[in-house]
């Protein structure tokens, strides 16, 4: 049986994670309103924005077709390059999302001809693990998210890049996170491009005004994808500090009786040997 001291510091240590979970849990959802609200403020403008480049690319699609009409096509039936890319995070308090993210990845890629890369040091600890070998790059950002220098550089290195999928926490709620994949070059977006608006005059050139999407657009979905990531891991953080602030109270209580009987317990011995002593003192 534990001793009173070893249960009183026992108690200590699990009222003191309480309250540190508590505190975790209140600054979690302050932040997850301001990010929720920022997120759905801008999600009509990505989705106009992406339709637009969709518009582009259509557009210039159909002016190189109709001006390589009846020339062999070389630089056309070149393969395409496709990058894969895990977004994760550095620290491990967001449940299970970086393991799914990581399982998706590899189980996704392995069916495409795709190079890899990985950001973040937790995609980095599990690749080890589940990436039987396969060759990837790799970056970790100082903070979660990047700062405008690291995005630049990440922004460069896809730049070569005909695809580009990024597997990230996506949030449904605040219950549900899951492994969101969203291709930032919108090669192959779902989004219906009516013959009306393939008709419209661009100017400057189309050439120039594509380059230019290609450029800002693969920007502003990158960002996107970090905004939602960071929701959908500040979500995952809140579920987890609040589950973890229930155990602690469970435990705390636990502690409490199992003090509560050892007291007792000390109570009834103490009784006793009073008793014992009066009894001994009575004979003599």
């Amino acid at each position: 049986m534990p001793s009173i001291n070893d249960l009183k510091d026992q108690l200590y240590d699990i009222t003191t994670f309480r309250l540190i979970s508590s505190a975790f849990t209140e600054a979690s959802a302050a932040r997850i309103k301001k990010i929720r609200a920022a997120f759905e403020q801008n999600k009509d403008f990505y989705r106009e924005i992406s339709h637009v480049y969709h518009l582009v690319q259509k557009c210039a699609a159909k002016a190189k077709k109709s001006s390589t009409k009846g020339e062999k096509a070389s630089a056309q039936d070149a393969p395409r390059k496709i990058l894969t890319v895990a977004l994760t995070s550095n620290q491990h308090f967001y449940g299970n999302i970086n393991v799914n993210i990581m399982r998706e990845f590899f189980q996704q890629s392995a069916k495409i001809n795709t190079e890899l890369y990985i950001i973040g040091k937790t995609g980095n600890d599990l690749a080890r693990a589940m990436g039987k070998g396969r060759p990837y790059a790799h970056t970790v950002f100082a903070k979660e998210s990047p700062s405008e220098a690291e995005a630049l550089v990440f922004l460069e290195y896809i730049k070569s890049y005909d695809s580009v999928y990024l597997y990230y926490p996506k949030f449904i709620s605040l219950m549900t996170q899951t492994v969101g994949i969203l291709d930032i070059t919108q090669a192959e977006s779902e989004d219906q491009v009516s013959e009306a608006e393939i008709k419209i005059l661009f100017e400057p050139e189309l050439t120039r005004i594509l380059e230019f999407f290609n450029r800002q657009v693969r920007s502003l979905l990158f960002l996107r994808v970090l905004l939602e990531a960071d929701l959908s891991r500040t979500a995952a953080r809140l579920m987890s500090m609040s589950a973890a602030e229930e155990r602690s109270d469970k435990l705390a209580k636990e502690k409490k009786r199992e003090l509560r009987k050892v007291l007792a317990s000390l109570i009834n011995r103490q009784l006793l040997d009073t008793f014992a002593g009066m009894t001994k003192w009575k004979k003599h």
